[in-house]
């Protein structure tokens, strides 16, 4: 299977090692437990999936699946087949406008709305909910996933990220016709997010680590 690197400024959080007791949970900087790496992912969910019972159960597989990754000297980003019922969910995305094109308009984006959000005083409230899914291509160099973890780090109140294993040809045709590439595509709105995380939650994560190209 492929083989990558954890590029600097990846830390491998979605899969917190376990601690002593193998309770999941590993000490904080004062002897404290952190929380379950489980729980916290599936309590920011969209609540459907919370109140469906799937959040719970798909939070455990994207764990395991990020905590794979990070053994294998992958990135810590889960990674997931690109089939049919995903491709489909996207494209749902992209028709209803709710899809953005590369890490650039991405960020745009997402700077965007935080500005909003700040300006009409909508601070985040009871913790985290995702309502935005970075979706990533398993071609990308240290640099790409780099940027990918900024991101993740500074808009992480509202957005978790995903790899698909495909390539940004193999991507991009799907979304958007032949000839057209894309590396990573930003699903705008909570509606078409909370689709394909249902999509997830019926499909098994990849077991193969992402490959990086050089810089």
């Amino acid at each position: 299977g492929g083989r990558g690197v954890v590029p600097d400024g990846i830390d491998g959080r979605a899969g917190v090692s376990e601690g002593p007791s193998g309770s999941g949970e590993a000490p904080g900087p004062r002897g404290e437990s952190l929380p379950d790496p489980v729980e916290a992912l599936a309590s920011a969910l969209p609540r459907a999936l919370i109140a469906e019972g799937l959040a719970t159960p798909l939070a455990r597989r994207w764990v395991e699946a990020a905590a794979s990754a990070v053994a294998s000297a992958g990135t810590a980003i889960a990674c997931w087949p690109l089939d049919r019922s995903l491709q489909n969910a996207l494209f749902d995305a992209r028709r209803a406008r709710r899809l953005v094109r590369g890490l650039e308009g991405a960020a745009d984006l997402l700077a965007t709305e935080e500005a909003g959000l700040k300006r009409a005083g909508a601070a985040v409230a009871g913790g985290r909910r995702i309502s935005r899914l970075l979706v990533v291509t398993t071609d990308g160099s240290e640099r790409f996933y780099r940027e990918v973890e900024r991101l993740r780090s500074r808009f992480g109140a509202r957005l978790e990220v995903i790899a698909v294993d495909a390539d940004e040809q193999t991507l991009g045709t799907a979304l958007f016709g032949r000839g057209t590439r894309a590396r990573a595509v930003l699903v705008s709105h909570k509606a078409p997010v909370a689709g394909i995380l249902r999509c997830l939650a019926g499909s098994a994560p990849e077991a193969e680590a992402i490959v990086q190209e050089p810089d």
